[in-house]
């Protein structure tokens, strides 16, 4: 029984068939074997597929008695027949016994030279071939230079022998570098168990020397009380004016926005010199008698303590400032404001320890539901609310666009002046509609009679999800805020971007609003606790990433005691000190202590940048920007340019004889950026590319340059173009 020819072998066997009825022979592999095999085996098959008369009763006539002939005398009948054979450079190349790129240099450029299609691979160059006859031709008019060509490959070649002696001396020194591969493996192997056992012993070295524990204070506070209510219910503005009575405290909030409307107000009420302002980037009469403050810049004792905004307990990154305070500072009076839903976690903080009373507040301006709107019809004093940068300028230009009226813009990566001069603006009434981000959801004032979400979906910084019902509070709230605004209204934005909003959640978010409702999230929330080096043990500084991975087990039984606390993860601070660790600087352990603790970005400024200035080894003056490079710079790269001056004003503060760095520079090099950045504004919110399609201009999602359409149209045309596979 007969094989059957596979679809490899059938392609191989027409492209033999065609190329004998053209009168070529082809001599490259895999064509020899399939000329041999399906000629002298199989003539009667192929001979089907010629098109040449003489061709065909030729292979009939070798199908009778192919087995008495297995070599190439079909083959050599068939050049017999075709008169001459064509041949490529290799096959030139092995007739004379010299190299290929001789012929292609020496010959081929002299005698005529045939491109065919390679009968190999359809996608690969067309093979050059010459006639037999030419090529013997010039070999005979020039014997003498293939003579020579043939004599300088000889010298080339070796010996059988000496090919052997080559290759087995190859294969020793193959085999000794692989022993010396496997050597070095080993000691790899070796070396890494070494690190790894002494990771262990150090790290249980230190777990039973750190004693896990929480904040706690020595002494007791007289008097603390909770002002707890829904947004815009004068909670904090009760604490503040409690604050104010007695002439001493602090007010810590968690927004540097926030903290100076508080000490602006303050030093309008009792005059700039007995109130003060400290931040981690700017400190205004550090030693007044009020201080309005971040969270983390509180002082642990005092006379008066105003903790705003408690829910931030639980924020994975900063939650561990209102815990240090709540649990631990050392205050007579203590004020703690936020939703009601936080009473929970307070009321398992303190309950043990202390006796407090709740002053429950209810809101003080009407909030209402409104329902669906349209850009061309939002009515003056609104705060459009989106979850992105491109969102918000794609908005405020529709917006812009629609009203006829100049649109404000506000969102996280505006340094703090320029925010500060966009709500400016909108309180001036210069803007009529300000569109910002939930940067306006954590206490910040403004005079505003609307909010409309645009948006109900944000990027938390891990994932894509829907607003929580209590984060929509926090920003429908803003909305009517009382002696600013009489009532207020909320909206849903319908928008042609494809933003995503749900009605039913800012629905829910109003009921929270007003009290009506409440989130469970937020009842359940948990405190965040962060290690300190005293608790560490004061360790060395190559030491901090042994210990620091000690705490971490060493708290646990800690947290079993306090189920309402979580601790932080602290594989950031690790892989600091780590860095620390391997760059081998000379720091003492609280400067090295202090810059892993830093609420800086090491994003663009490196931190080993900000580790060789700790040591005193580098010069961090080269980041920042003169006022000529700031005059050219993008709205984006300003952005970054600017939160890199504020890190480096951060790191000054800590660090002020460190880094070359001069404060008064960098504060005018942040007002520069900041006043690029409010020039900037403007022009983007009028020109911005976002949300619209550059082909057609049509609406699309802010994120997308393209509509679908117009996408789906360029990929399929792009697929087609210059596609010869398509052409008949």
């Amino acid at each position: 029984m007969s094989k059957k020819i596979t679809p490899s072998q059938q392609e191989f066997i027409e492209v033999a068939a065609k190329s004998l009825a053209a009168g070529i022979v082809l001599e490259e592999e895999p064509m020899r074997g399939v000329y041999t095999f399906f000629l002298d085996k199989r003539p009667g098959y192929v001979a089907n597929h010629l098109a040449n008369p003489e061709l065909i009763a030729l292979a009939k006539a070798r199908s009778k008695d192919y087995k008495a002939k297995k070599n190439h005398s079909l083959l050599e009948e068939i050049r017999v027949a075709s008169n001459d054979k064509y041949l490529t450079a290799s096959t030139v190349c092995q007739e004379y016994n010299i190299s290929v790129d001789w012929v292609r240099k020496n010959i081929m450029p002299h005698i005529n030279v045939l491109e065919v299609d390679n009968p190999h691979y359809k996608s690969a160059l067309p093979m050059k071939l010459v006639r037999l006859s030419e090529v013997r031709a010039w070999a005979n008019a020039h014997s003498g230079e293939v003579q020579a060509a043939q004599s300088r490959k000889r010298k080339n070649e070796t010996s059988p022998a000496e090919r052997w002696e080559r290759e087995k001396l190859a294969r020793a020194q193959a085999a000794k570098d692989a022993i010396e591969r496997a050597k070095i493996e080993e000691q790899r192997r070796i070396r890494k168990r070494e690190r790894e056992d002494h990771k262990k012993h150090k790290i249980q070295e230190y777990f039973e020397k750190i004693k896990g524990n929480v904040p706690y204070r020595k002494v007791l506070p007289e008097t603390v009380e909770l002002h707890l209510g829904p947004t815009n219910s004068g909670k904090t503005h009760d604490a503040v004016q409690f604050l104010a009575k007695e002439g001493k405290g602090v007010f810590a909030s968690p927004l540097r926005m926030l903290a100076r409307e508080v000490y602006e107000t303050l030093s309008l009420q009792l005059g700039s010199e007995r109130v003060g302002l400290m931040t981690g980037e700017e400190q205004i009469n550090p030693d007044a008698d009020i201080i309005c403050c971040t969270a983390e810049m509180a002082p642990m004792q005092g006379e008066v303590l105003v903790l705003d905004e408690i829910h931030w307990i639980s924020d994975p990154d900063r939650g561990w400032a209102w815990l240090k305070l709540l649990l631990g500072g050392e205050y007579k009076h203590i004020r703690i404001c936020g939703p009601v839903q936080a009473e929970k976690v307070i009321h398992k903080a303190i309950a043990n320890s202390i006796n407090y009373q709740t002053h429950y507040h209810s809101r003080l301006a009407p909030l209402t539901f409104v329902g669906g709107v349209t850009i061309g019809k939002i009515p003056y004093r609104s705060v459009i609310v989106a979850f992105s940068k491109k969102a918000v300028l794609a908005l405020a230009r529709e917006i812009q666009n629609a009203s006829g009226q100049p649109v404000g813009a506000l969102y996280g990566a505006l340094p703090p002046s320029t925010r500060v001069e966009q709500i400016r603006k909108f309180v001036k009434g210069e803007y009529k509609y300000l569109v910002s981000t939930d940067v306006i959801g954590h206490g910040v004032n403004l005079p505003c009679d609307n909010i409309a979400f645009a948006q109900t979906v944000k990027f938390d910084g891990s994932t894509r999800r829907d607003l929580y019902p209590w984060e929509a509070a926090q920003i429908a709230g803003r909305a009517g805020r009382f002696g600013l605004a009489t009532e207020g209204r909320v909206y849903i934005l319908h928008s042609k971007m494809g933003l995503e909003v749900n009605k039913k959640l800012v629905e829910e978010g109003c009921n929270v609003a007003v009290g009506t409702k409440t989130d469970q999230r937020l009842e359940n929330i948990k405190g965040v606790l962060r290690p300190t080096l005293a608790q560490l043990g004061n360790p060395p500084v190559e030491d901090l990433v042994f210990a620091l991975a000690a705490w971490k087990s060493a708290i646990l039984p800690v947290l079993q005691q306090h189920p309402w606390i979580l601790s932080q993860n602290v594989s950031p601070l690790i892989e600091r000190a780590n860095s620390i660790r391997e760059m081998n600087v000379s720091i003492n352990v609280e400067d090295a202590w202090a810059i892993i603790m830093a609420p800086i970005d090491a994003e663009n400024i490196k931190f080993s940048a900000y580790i060789k200035a700790v040591a005193g080894t580098d010069s961090l003056s080269r980041f920042v920007p003169s006022r000529n490079r700031i005059k050219g710079m993008s709205l984006d790269v300003a952005e970054v340019s600017c939160k890199d001056v504020r890190d480096l004003r951060c790191f000054n503060m800590m660090f002020p004889d460190k880094g070359e760095l001069d404060y008064q520079t960098l504060l005018e090099a942040e007002e520069a950026l900041s006043s690029h950045i409010s020039e900037l504004i403007p022009q983007m919110v009028k020109n911005a590319p976002y949300g619209k399609c550059s082909s057609c201009g049509a609406s699309c999602p802010p994120w997308f340059s393209e509509c679908n359409s117009c996408h789906t149209s360029h990929r399929y045309n792009n697929y087609y173009d210059n596609d010869d596979e398509w052409d008949d």
